[in-house]
């Protein structure tokens, strides 16, 4: 009786409290710009811009979608020349320390959709590929206002491509 009568109260308690520990305003949305970083010979970096969505569950751990888009980079090898670019679409787990000034992790899953086109002058070869896997992100971040923030950003794409990237989030 005493065990049922305890977990009712400790039911009851975090029922009650859950309200007080809710965030005021739990979905944000953010844009970003950077640099796809590649560390392939022949390959420059790849200017990049998107978007985010976030749901905060609490003041420090969220959930986060997004999207980028870049630019064509060029690609310069012995005998051939071209472009390449990179899309991705994201999902995270978002972990950010709490203050005004504060730290971000991040983990998470990754689709990447990568193209090229290279041409030697006589012939022409162009490609692309979509591939999934894990990624992991590290950042900081200032609040300026209740509800904007600053974030600076570094994230893994995959094995050779890297995204540095300086964003800003509002919640609504």
């Amino acid at each position: 009786m005493k065990t049922k009568l305890l977990l009712t109260a400790l039911c009851l308690g975090a029922s009650l409290s859950a309200p007080a520990m809710a965030v005021e305003n739990p979905l944000y949305i953010g844009l970003t710009a950077g640099k796809m970083m590649v560390d392939l010979d022949g390959l420059d970096d790849a200017n990049s811009t998107g978007i985010l969505m976030g749901y905060r569950f609490t003041d420090e751990l969220a959930v986060e979608g997004g999207f980028t888009k870049s630019s064509s980079a060029d690609i310069t090898a012995p005998g051939a020349n071209g472009t390449w670019d990179i899309d991705t679409i994201t999902v995270f787990m978002a972990y950010r320390t709490p203050g005004d000034v504060y730290f971000k992790g991040k983990i998470g899953v990754i689709n990447r959709d990568i193209s090229y086109s290279t041409s030697n002058g006589v012939l022409t070869t162009s490609d692309a590929g979509s591939e999934s896997g894990g990624s992991l992100g590290v950042g900081g971040g200032v609040k300026f206002s209740k509800t904007g923030a600053l974030e600076l950003e570094y994230s893994l794409v995959d094995g050779h491509v890297n995204y540095l990237s300086l964003g800003v989030n509002f919640r609504f």
